[in-house]
């Protein structure tokens, strides 16, 4: 199977509208600002070349290239025309501008379908200035990913081989193959309700290039009108070394850390568990050292934060499985919650002041 780009433009710009939010997490990537120079590397239709220029505004630049002329006349039909935003059709493996010249590099989607993406890393790598970032947004993989899983009725090698680059690992060794530095992942999950099957089969089939104009009957009975697919996405990050930029030294206290930590994660109180989950399975998770347990939530599994990430996936193998992380105060189980994210789990809750918080209201505990 091979896309014929030129006839998926209409795809692209579906795609893009229905991705919107994710899109929108990713342009973050570029830590954009007025006045900088962006590059958008197989831009298609051209939604991420428009959103970086009404960032960086006048005074600043944007070029969106890519290899079909069909692609870049529609990105011109809605996004051209001004003194910011510029299309140019090109072929990505080329060299893609002068050295050093761009602050940020975007590539949506596309790495997985070129025929050598480490040429255009290294493309990129040479015309990013140094310190500039390199922001990748790709597929996930079949985990945790509806929209792609239904395909495993499809015979397609074109899937499984773009789905090697929908890990955090993937595209973080591809990146720092490249020889980009400070090299950072996420992974990302939206829904999406299908209301008519024929566009999601439509947004399939230019994507990977399926010849049949209609569903096959073993997708279309997994697919129908109402359906909730959830779509994950890989978000990969990385910079351009630059040997001149001054060497921040950063103390952190552990009281730091945690203070972060729990910014970013999800607590929970022992009193809203029931309300919230309305009795789906969970997994609590006792992440305290055994010496310092007296009690414990029944059934509850304990791996402390030094061991999780080599017995965890045996024991949880599922990433979607409702996890509710607790120690003796809320502190510890904070932190691990950093840890179970970057494991791929995406369903983590810490319990809002520990077990303490748990026996307080009542809840019921066993001996450690």
């Amino acid at each position: 199977m091979k896309q014929d780009w030129n006839q998926v433009a209409n795809v692209s710009h579906c795609m893009g509208q229905m991705l919107s939010a994710a899109s929108s997490k990713f342009l973050e990537l570029g830590n954009l600002g007025r006045g900088q120079r962006v590059l958008d590397l197989a831009c298609g239709v051209g939604t991420v070349a428009a959103q970086a220029g009404a960032i960086v505004g006048e005074g600043g630049w944007v070029v969106g290239l890519d290899s079909s002329p069909e692609m870049v006349a529609v990105a011109n039909q809605y996004f051209g025309g001004g003194d910011t935003v510029k299309f140019a059709v090109h072929d990505v493996l080329d060299p893609v501008g002068h050295p050093d010249s761009y602050d940020t590099v975007f590539c949506r989607f596309s790495l997985p379908f070129l025929t050598n993406p480490g040429i255009a890393l290294a493309g990129s790598f040479a015309a990013l200035k140094p310190g500039g970032r390199m922001c990748i947004m790709s597929i996930a993989d079949f985990r945790d990913n509806d929209f792609i899983r239904v395909l495993e009725v499809v015979d397609s090698p074109l899937v499984n081989h773009v789905l090697q680059w929908g890990t955090p690992q993937a595209i973080a060794n591809e990146v720092a193959a490249a020889g980009f530095q400070g090299v950072l992942t996420k992974r990302i999950r939206a829904l999406v309700t299908v209301n008519d099957p024929n566009v999601y089969w439509h947004c399939i089939r230019g994507l990977f290039g399926f010849a049949d104009p209609d569903m096959p009957p073993a997708l279309a009975r997994r697919v129908v009108p109402g359906t909730r697919l959830g779509v994950s996405f890989v978000f990969g990050l990385g910079r351009k070394p630059d040997p001149d930029a001054p060497v921040d030294i950063v103390v952190q206290t552990p009281e730091d850390a945690i203070a972060v930590a729990r910014r970013k994660t999800r607590e929970i109180s022992a009193t809203s568990l029931g309300q919230t989950f309305k009795g789906e399975p969970v997994v609590y998770l006792d992440v305290r050292a055994p010496g310092s347990r007296v009690t414990k939530i029944k059934d509850s599994i304990n791996i402390t934060r030094d061991d999780l990430e080599k017995q965890l996936p045996a024991m949880v193998p599922d990433p979607t499985t409702i996890v509710v992380v607790y120690c003796q105060s809320g502190n510890q189980s904070a932190l691990a919650t950093t840890q179970l994210d970057a494991l791929g789990y995406r369903n983590v809750w810490s319990l809002q002041r520990g077990i303490e918080g748990w026996e307080y209201v009542g809840k019921r505990v066993v001996p450690a």
